[in-house]
């Protein structure tokens, strides 16, 4: 890898078409290709009170990469602190590899996380995201790696039976603060089951899908009567938080009540060895695996609680 020396410099408003530009080439995804669509680059951070952007500039004064820091509350075992959450690292494709993204990320644990006083770090990405992985796992030294999925159930579906929850949730997703400070961006249920409105910070588009995957789905499509989404598709998606085993009899609210708001599909994030994956996995159309790279210890049997806001 050949290595180029890169300027960077707070965010500028000024440059959000350029940003979403390079956003526009960061195409994330194997068998189906997907694409980030925003009205800001930074729609994710505005709503952590603490956050920092960053741009990245070749000797030239061209623009190549851009990153965000933010500070977040994280609990452990039901103990909450704050930590120091890594996002939205996007490099132009013809300087990736020559270590542009890491001196992203480096700029900000440096200018921001230590700043900030931040000694918990984390990143999260598609498990399938090598070059990010890489990144993080470089500059991060010592490293926890934690795996969890997101499944995606359409907001047309119906869960058609009872669901029976034996045992905790290892993985789960809180507004841990501020609640109220977002209630245009929260739909809420009985029980406590909330909606996280992603959809109003960005949405997905389907940029590519592999002839394997458009194969694969079509007859999956034909067997079990589902919908998948088609090239050029954008899509709008909730998140589910505070899910437990008292009220996730009642995601059938939270999905009707999305999908008369226009939305597309549910995000449940969970893991594969907790009981909501196996019951909620025949009502998923896809899942995705996940990763949360953090510079600080987590054993594989605590209980991890995540902002919704960084998913």
């Amino acid at each position: 890898m050949s290595y180029e020396p890169i300027d960077i410099m707070p965010y500028k408003p000024d440059l959000e078409p350029d940003i979403l530009e390079i956003e526009k080439k960061a195409i994330q995804g194997t068998l189906v290709k997907l694409e980030m669509v925003r009205d800001s680059y930074i729609s994710r951070a505005i709503v952590f009170q603490s956050h920092g952007c960053y741009l990245g500039y070749n000797n030239n004064g061209q623009l190549v990469g851009a990153v965000i820091g933010a500070k977040v509350p994280m609990k452990i075992n039901g103990q909450e602190f704050k930590a120091g959450f890594g996002l939205d690292l996007r490099v132009i494709p013809s300087w990736k590899n020559k270590g542009a993204g890491k001196q992203l990320t480096n700029f900000v644990m440096r200018n921001f996380f230590r700043q900030h006083n931040l000694t918990r770090n984390f990143i999260t990405m598609k498990a399938s995201n090598n070059p990010m992985m890489k990144i993080g796992i470089t500059l991060l030294k010592k490293y926890t790696s934690i795996d969890f999925t997101y499944l995606v159930i359409p907001a047309k579906a119906r869960i058609q039976s009872r669901l029976n929850i034996n045992k905790p949730i290892s993985f789960t997703t809180e507004l841990i603060d501020e609640f109220t400070r977002y209630s245009d961006l929260i739909s809420s249920f009985k029980g406590g089951l909330c909606a996280w409105h992603t959809y109003q910070l960005y949405r997905i588009r389907i940029n590519k899908i592999h002839p394997i995957a458009r194969f694969s789905t079509m007859i999956v499509s034909m067997l079990n009567k589902k919908e998948y989404p088609s090239i050029g598709d954008e899509i709008k998606t909730a998140t589910i938080f505070n899910l437990n085993p008292e009220n996730i009899n009642n995601l059938n609210e939270a999905l009707e009540n999305m999908d008369q708001r226009g939305v597309n599909y549910l995000n449940v994030i969970c893991r594969k060895n907790d009981p909501v994956y196996t019951q909620l996995k025949p009502y998923s159309i896809f899942s995705y695996e996940h990763c949360l790279l953090a510079d600080f210890p987590i054993q594989p049997s605590d209980n991890i609680t995540i902002d919704v806001r960084c998913l």
